[in-house]
């Protein structure tokens, strides 16, 4: 059996909660990876913890099932194919931690597959390699606009209440620009 890994780091410009959240999220995985992901089953005692599974697919063609078999909040998520694909070995691990020198975190991403079936391990790999790499640069840039989002809304927030305009007292010699 030919087995291929596929290793991609990223540092993302956010916290490391806020990638964790996202790619913890099996619904999240779908514009990752480029395919249809559906949860079938919870984990316990985290909703995305071990014992979740997630249902990945082409469009609803060649569907295969992923368990999650360790999760470390902040830190790990590894799971492994459990169901439907010609790949006989199959283990990803995602390795997550905080960056103090210019990025708030790095996502250390690992795929260890192979097959018996001749050559479906090197082009799965080599389509899982690219679809990881563009896809968490996106990431990167999605989870920074949120963030500013997010921080603008903050700013904009004093005790609690939201500041918006406020149109001068009727008479009064202030005016708004």
């Amino acid at each position: 059996m030919a087995v291929k890994l596929v290793h991609v780091e990223h540092d993302f410009r956010v916290p490391v909660e806020r990638v964790f959240a996202h790619l913890s999220e099996h619904e999240n995985l779908g514009d990752l990876f480029g395919v249809r992901v559906e949860r079938l089953r919870d984990g316990a005692p985290q909703r995305n913890g071990v014992g979740s599974v997630r249902r990945l697919s082409l469009n609803g063609i060649a569907p295969f099932e992923e368990t999650v078999t360790a999760y470390r909040e902040h830190q790990l998520i590894e799971y492994r194919i459990t169901k439907g694909t010609p790949l006989n070995e199959h283990h990803g691990a995602l390795r997550f931690s905080r960056r103090e020198s210019g990025h708030a975190s790095h996502l250390e991403y690992e795929i260890r597959l192979g097959s018996d079936v001749p050559g479906v391990a090197k082009v799965v790999a080599s389509v899982l390699r690219r679809r990881l790499t563009r896809g968490l640069a996106r990431l990167d840039g999605e989870l920074v606009a949120r963030s500013e989002a997010d921080g603008a809304q903050t700013a904009a927030t004093t005790n609690g209440t939201r500041l918006g305009l406020v149109e001068p007292p009727a008479g009064s010699d202030v005016t708004s620009t």
